[in-house]
């Protein structure tokens, strides 16, 4: 018996089958994270620049049915446009500065790559609060057009 009380036979078993997570080289990390984040800001372009467009149709068919909303609605649906283009545009220089954090990564650059990586945070972020804005204001423009 060994000191635990249990046979030793099934310690040494029991030991033996416990084993410890397998190391993830420090590349797949790295490749891991520029591909979670390139994801990431494929989905904020796609919906920001979705969202544009839609926006567009539906005013070219408004305006096809000679049924253009009265001028202060019109505000605001062009109020979430501006701010889905900033947003769109926000995304854009996101993809940029990923781009130079990897440039800036392979030179080994690693402080101004971690700066770099922030910003592309903050670029991130605040394309997706545009979002967010953009679609408060849509939503009292179809309020203020449906009364």
């Amino acid at each position: 018996m060994s000191t635990t009380g249990i046979p030793a036979k099934v310690d040494a078993v029991a030991a033996s089958t416990h084993k410890k997570p397998a190391e993830v080289d420090p590349e797949t990390k790295y490749q891991t994270v520029v591909e979670s984040g390139q994801h990431a800001l494929r989905a904020l372009l796609t919906i920001n620049g979705g969202a544009i467009i839609a926006f567009l149709t539906f005013i070219g068919h408004l305006w096809d049915k000679d049924r253009l909303p009265p001028p202060g609605s019109v505000s605001l649906l062009a109020t979430a446009l501006e701010i889905l283009v900033v947003g769109t545009f926000l995304t854009v220089l996101a993809y940029g500065a990923i781009f130079l954090t990897n440039v800036l990564s392979r030179y080994e650059r690693t402080k101004a790559s971690d700066r770099m990586f922030g910003v592309t945070l903050v670029f991130g972020f605040l394309s997706a609060v545009s979002f967010l804005v953009a679609s408060l204001y849509a939503v009292k423009f179809f309020v203020s057009v449906s009364q």
